[in-house]
């Protein structure tokens, strides 16, 4: 049948249905998908072949969808057999299509990396080779948390695999660079807090809140039930932004090993992982990364779980130490265990263990070499040497976040802290969601003076995590060395008003009301902090903090009592090497407070303890406790002669920043021998790397009111209380130097201010002693 010219003109006349099939309108929609069909297969495997972007698979898409209105358009007007004149409507309705598309193109893809998933980097290998590795792009990385599986099946035997399936799998999963999985054992504090102490039946809401708070995309539950003899595990993986699952798997086998090796090709299946990606990525069994003997992995479970979840370091030892009897090449417990050893101070055991985790190291990924190998050099006094195998390895493995992590923190000790920057902010640029890093590079911007672009960093931070009050607690520490004490509490105000929970933030408004002379206002934050504390870090914290709101002003029965109730918990739910450095810390205070002999056997025990001959860090802190109590006993050279020691420790391991606690014990020292101008140069060397520091202020005034130079001494006192206003000693230090000046008046105000602050203090406080008894002779 013929159609007219002047019927496909005007459609009405010969019938709508009639023209379109006159115009073969169906045959080019037809075309249309099934060209875009073929062509979108193309690029799916263009994308897979060579690890491209997955968003070009989305382009690809949304310009299909965009281009159908011209397709139709042409498809209309010009499909009828003959030739058909462009019309003016045609002209307009395909440019403005064309307008349409790329503008939402542009809006939809414009920030979009459309390259290649993965990045060639130059690093250089153990052998001083340049080679090439192709890491992921940050943007492309699978971010997911992976929680305790529940038992569902009612049997009690089972119960171990519902922590043991979630360690053994994040181990499998290491070993994908595009994947990164945290653990359940990374979340107890949060648990715990919400009332969950063994992390287990934790309800799916609070799942996804917890994933969210760490800015991850996905998580990973799963259940455990049985039949007859064999396992049934079924896994559900959640998209967090969505707030729904997008997959689920149920395996059936008898051996758990195997099942993880199932779960993990599904879950790179699930999280669209390029196809050629997989085919090149080593993914051993996981009986290669840790044991063949499920009684092993039973025992290293126990393990994990005593230490995390009971926090009970000796415990955790007999477990990890019956994994590795059960299966001696289990490096992965023995490395385990050598951490608890180390926690608790045992070195040879520690040794050992370590010794047999490199022995058994075939069975660990790579980086982890190179962690055991960093320990080994660290452990046997060659800190030169483990600096430079950790800038190999991070070199050697860019994406690995511990290798850059353990880079920034040996160059923080030794005081190289543009080098620690460099390498958090290189872990960063490999995952920008690394939030304690994140802080840590603000702190180290605030370390060496860029306080301005501390606080730009900080602000950047509050941004990037506006539900978090991380960055506000910080900005406000910032705040504080500038000696703003009023925009300090502002900011830490915004910090407890998005966080009200939050002890700490209640802890830090508490302070700073402390040293404004708010007290009762004070106190009140400090007992609302310890009791809004529910985990044992944040009751430690609390009752340390107490304790020095009590020591402050004074009252030091009361800060001892805080104190030990705080050392309690810290023996029962921490390292002993916490407990020893936290105890030694206090040796002055428990002097001070009429208990000399409890003082002396701290800094005995702690001086004399092997460990502390093994690390600078605790070396200089025996060396302070002890060279402390020395002075006091009238025998300054045997005090100056351990922190010589101390000294030559640290500089011979590098670790710098250990210099400014060796200054101030030393300049302590000094002043109570009355060696005043050899404890001035000390001081002004110590004030020069802790220019915000009270005490060092307060050390250098006594140092100049005794020499004579009583301006400076003003001056010296005024800085101390620029930070600490309500501060006692700064307060008698000033008193007694306007005396000495002849401003009787200004005197008097500062002692009646100091004993305001000591009003409750007792009889052990010389400061309040001779604060009031300046002020009876005036």
């Amino acid at each position: 049948m013929e159609v007219s010219s002047e019927a496909l003109k005007n459609p009405s006349e010969s019938g709508f249905i009639q023209t379109l099939l006159e115009r073969r309108l169906h045959r080019t929609i037809l075309l249309y998908i099934g060209s875009a069909w073929t062509l979108f297969g193309i690029v799916q495997w263009v994308v897979n072949r060579y690890v491209l972007s997955p968003h070009l698979e989305e382009l690809f898409l949304m310009i299909a969808l965009l281009f159908l209105p011209a397709v139709l358009m042409i498809g209309y007007g010009h499909g009828a057999k003959g030739k058909q004149r462009w019309t003016k409507f045609e002209k307009v309705g395909l440019s403005c299509n064309a307008l349409l598309a790329v503008a939402v193109l542009f809006f939809m893809f414009g920030n979009k990396d459309l390259g290649s998933a993965r990045e060639v980097v130059q690093v250089i290998d153990t052998e001083g080779n340049e080679v090439e590795r192709f890491v992921p792009k940050d943007i492309f990385r699978k971010r997911m948390a992976i929680f305790f599986f529940d038992n569902e099946s009612g049997d009690s035997e089972l119960d171990w695999l519902q922590e043991a399936i979630p360690s053994a799998w994040d181990t499998d999963l290491e070993q994908d660079l595009f994947l990164v999985a945290q653990p359940p054992t990374n979340y107890i504090d949060k648990f715990q807090k919400a009332g969950f102490e063994d992390g287990l039946g934790v309800p799916t809401a609070l799942k996804r809140s917890i994933a969210s708070e760490y800015s991850l995309s996905y998580f990973v539950a799963g259940t455990i039930n049985k039949q007859g003899d064999d396992l049934v595990i079924e896994t559900t993986l959640h998209d967090i932004e969505k707030g729904q699952e997008i997959a689920s798997h149920e395996y059936t086998g008898a051996s758990v090993f195997n099942i993880i090796d199932e779960m993990t090709v599904d879950l790179k299946s699930d999280l669209d992982l390029p196809k050629k990606h997989i085919e090149e990525t080593k993914d051993l069994p996981v009986v290669d990364l840790l044991t063949e003997s499920e009684d092993a992995m039973k025992a290293f479970r126990d393990g994990l779980h005593t230490l995390t979840v009971k926090r009970d370091f000796n415990g955790a030892a007999v477990h990890f130490e019956e994994a590795t009897q059960i299966d001696p090449t289990f490096a992965l417990g023995h490395l385990h265990h050598y951490i608890v050893m180390i926690q608790q101070g045992q070195m040879q055991q520690a040794m050992q263990s370590l010794g047999k985790a490199q022995q058994h190291n075939y069975r660990l990924p790579e980086p982890v070499k190179y962690l055991i190998k960093v320990a080994q050099l660290n452990l046997t006094g060659n800190q030169e040497q483990a600096l430079e195998a950790t800038k190999q390895w991070a070199s050697l493995f860019p994406d690995d976040m511990q290798a850059h992590q353990i880079l920034g923190m040996l160059h923080s000790l030794r005081g190289e802290y543009d080098d620690a920057i460099t390498a958090y902010r290189n872990m960063l640029a490999v995952d920008p969601f690394q939030d304690q890093t994140d802080l840590q590079v603000g702190a180290l911007l605030q370390e060496i003076g860029k306080t301005e672009e501390a606080i730009d960093h900080y602000t950047a931070f509050n941004e990037k995590y506006p539900e978090r009050n991380d960055g506000l607690k910080r900005l406000a520490n910032v705040y504080y060395t500038q000696g703003d004490l009023d925009k300090e509490l502002e900011t830490q105000m915004k910090a407890l008003s998005v966080s009200p929970n939050d002890p700490s933030a209640v802890r830090s408004v508490g302070e700073t009301l402390r040293n404004q002379g708010e007290f009762d206002k004070s106190l009140q934050r400090y007992q609302s902090a310890l009791t809004l504390s529910t985990t044992p870090a944040e009751q430690i914290a609390s009752h340390m903090d107490l304790g020095s709101y009590y020591w402050y002003r004074g009252q030091h029965q009361d800060a001892i009592n805080a104190y030990n109730t705080g050392l309690d918990i810290v023996q029962e739910s921490s390292s002993a090497i916490e407990y020893l450095v936290r105890r030694t810390g206090l040796v002055n205070n428990y002097y001070e407070a009429g208990y000399p002999e409890l003082a002396q056997e701290i800094a005995d025990e702690t001086i004399n303890s092997p460990i502390a001959k093994q690390f600078p860090d605790l070396a200089a802190i025996a060396a302070d406790a002890s060279s402390y109590l020395l002075a006091k006993q009238g025998n300054p050279e045997e005090g100056l002669r351990l922190l010589a020691e101390a000294e030559t420790f640290v500089e011979s391991s590098g670790f710098n920043a250990l210099k400014s606690l060796i200054l101030y014990a030393r300049a302590f020292v000094l002043i109570e021998s009355e060696q005043y101008e050899e404890a001035k140069e000390v001081m002004e060397n110590y004030l020069e790397l802790s220019p915000h520091s009270v005490g060092g202020h307060n050390r250098m005034g006594k140092i100049l009111y005794e020499t004579g130079d009583y301006r400076a001494a003003k001056k010296s006192y005024s800085q101390a209380l620029q930070f600490s206003p309500a501060g006692p000693t700064s307060l008698l230090g000033m008193a007694k130097t306007e005396i000495a000046l002849g401003n009787t008046e200004e005197a008097k105000a500062h002692l009646d201010k100091a004993l305001l602050t000591l009003e409750n203090a007792d009889e052990t406080s010389k400061t309040a002693k001779e604060a009031r008894e300046l002020l009876a002779g005036m």
